[in-house]
């Protein structure tokens, strides 16, 4: 009676099911993931003066109290959101900034382009805070182009929101 394969010293039924397990995960393999990037450009103007803001940090997340109803959320939910990380810019000597918004999602789709769901910015809530020296605050503002969102020190203007793109992870 054979109960050893003469090549790999492994007993075969414990071979066997060995290779089950190999060629089944195999076989189904992983949930694709995908990242897209997503720049948005802004301008950071001074609230009362409407002066551009040089050397301001812009930091943008989404913002999951505006955007969904209190009787909708759901504890686990907005500890996840609150984890989230924030995204940033700096702005130049004309208040303009540059963040990219950058996910990572299960994306079945095949081809170069994203889909349009993967839009994780467009007509979304987000957090915005722009801190320059002492001075700091923070607001929410949907991402449109052409919104703005006004607090007491800082305006922030919505310039332009690119469609995503897909990007390598390290």
């Amino acid at each position: 009676m054979c109960t050893e394969d003469a090549e790999y010293g492994v007993p075969l039924p414990k071979l066997g099911i060995l290779l089950c397990v190999l060629c089944g995960s195999l076989a189904a393999g992983c949930d694709p993931v995908r990242t897209t990037l997503q720049p948005v450009h802004l301008r950071i103007t001074n609230s009362p003066s409407a002066q551009p803001v040089a050397g301001a940090q812009i930091c943008l997340r989404y913002d999951y109290h505006r955007a969904v109803p209190l009787s909708q959320q759901v504890p686990s939910d907005r500890e996840f959101w609150s984890q989230m990380p924030w995204y940033s810019g700096v702005t130049d000597n004309y208040g303009k900034a540059d963040v990219g918004i950058k996910y990572t999602s299960l994306d079945r789709t095949i081809g170069p382009t994203p889909p349009s769901w993967t839009d994780w910015v467009s007509g979304k809530h987000y957090l915005v805070k722009v801190r320059q020296d002492q001075e700091h605050e923070e607001f929410s503002l949907v991402m449109r182009p052409g919104a703005s969102g006004q607090g007491k020190l800082f305006t922030v203007h919505i310039l332009e929101i690119h469609e995503p793109r897909y990007v390598k992870t390290d």
